[in-house]
């Protein structure tokens, strides 16, 4: 989610692929609003209230690309480890952790404890995951990069083929009990998408090379798809479909993010303002899903906006909620920046 990697081919920064990272940081925001904090939407819901429901499961359909278009991203330009590149990141991550602990301790929203402090220096919160996954795919990268340069296309190809049958089979097919890809939460998950945009960017197969409209309709016609299967799997009670369906090792949504993906790369856009917003969108991860603001700050106010607005007003008081905590935590960023840029500078002073 964060700038880990140069690019080879151009060191300026592509703007259009900055916009796509902002725009998959604000579908990370859709789905902790709609499903993780409002709650998967019960088989009386589909019933009582269908059309609310219905679109409930395609704004979670849309979103559910998110993390799988960050790491694409990752993969799209190559990550080259530099122990300067992985300081920063986790100065970025240790920044959030470490005062979100304090706020939420003068806040009286949590207690400074042995365990707290563990969680907080080592990341080791379920919510934040991506952190540890994405820090064994960066551990990896060299690996992976020699590989993707002394490999023919064709095996590439080959190997991709391969592994999402096996993910599709351990990853999604016959449930979690397989935890190897925890439904697309792992680094081995992380490792087939790096070398999938890694082949589509080097082989552009055929059907990578569609007009941009027709990658963005191809999106939002899986995305439909996803939610109408989810929806009809609630009314009809079909259980565990829904947590296989929208789970980021689903090929169909690893399908769906690859198009999304292809359409930003088609785009023609150069912006100051996207590449500043995007330096700093990953902020907006480290804010919002911090378990010492997540809860609080995130997930009650959420709910309580679900409990009190109907559902038109909802849709647009959670919308300027969640452009907010965007706001905030690129605003926060800033300082982390600052904070960085000196500590940079100092070093640079010593040596």
């Amino acid at each position: 989610m964060t700038k880990l990697y140069s690019i080879k081919a151009n060191s300026n920064r592509q703007s259009n692929m900055e916009l796509l990272r902002i725009v998959a940081m604000f579908l990370v925001l859709i789905v902790h609003a709609d499903f993780a904090a409002i709650g998967h939407p019960t088989y009386e819901e589909t019933v009582n209230e269908t059309v609310v429901t219905l679109w409930r499961y395609i704004f979670e359909a849309l979103a559910i690309v998110c993390v799988n278009v960050f790491v694409l991203l990752s993969g799209w330009f190559g990550i080259r480890p530099s122990t300067k590149g992985f300081s920063k990141f986790i100065f970025q991550v240790f920044f959030f952790s470490l005062g979100l602990y304090l706020f939420g301790w003068a806040m009286g929203w949590n207690e400074l404890t042995w365990n707290g402090w563990i969680e907080t220096f080592t990341f080791s919160s379920p919510l934040y995951w991506f952190i540890v996954s994405y820090i064994g795919l960066y551990i990896l990268s060299p690996v992976l990069n020699a590989y993707i340069e002394k490999a023919k296309t064709n095996e590439l190809g080959w190997l991709l083929v391969f592994f999402y049958i096996f993910q599709t089979l351990y990853g999604c097919l016959l449930g979690d009990e397989f935890t190897i890809f925890k439904n697309g939460y792992s680094t081995l998950s992380f490792v087939g998408l790096y070398l999938l945009a890694q082949y589509v960017r080097r082989a552009q197969p055929k059907w990578s090379q569609l007009n941009k409209m027709y990658d963005m309709v191809i999106y939002l016609i899986i995305s439909i798809f996803i939610a109408l299967i989810g929806f009809f799997g609630t009314y009809y009670k079909i259980d565990g479909l829904n947590t296989q369906l929208l789970a980021y090792s689903d090929p169909i949504v690893v399908m769906s993010s690859v198009y999304l993906l292809l359409f930003f790369t088609k785009i023609n856009i150069q912006s100051n303002v996207i590449n500043f917003i995007s330096a700093s969108s990953f902020a907006v991860f480290l804010l919002h899903l911090n378990p010492n603001f997540y809860f609080k700050a995130f997930k009650e106010p959420i709910q309580w906006m679900d409990a009190t607005y109907p559902p038109l007003q909802l849709l647009g008081i959670l919308t300027i909620f969640l452009i907010a905590i965007f706001i905030l935590s690129i605003i926060l960023d800033q300082i982390r920046i600052v904070l960085w840029n000196a500590i940079s500078l100092l070093n640079n002073k010593q040596k």
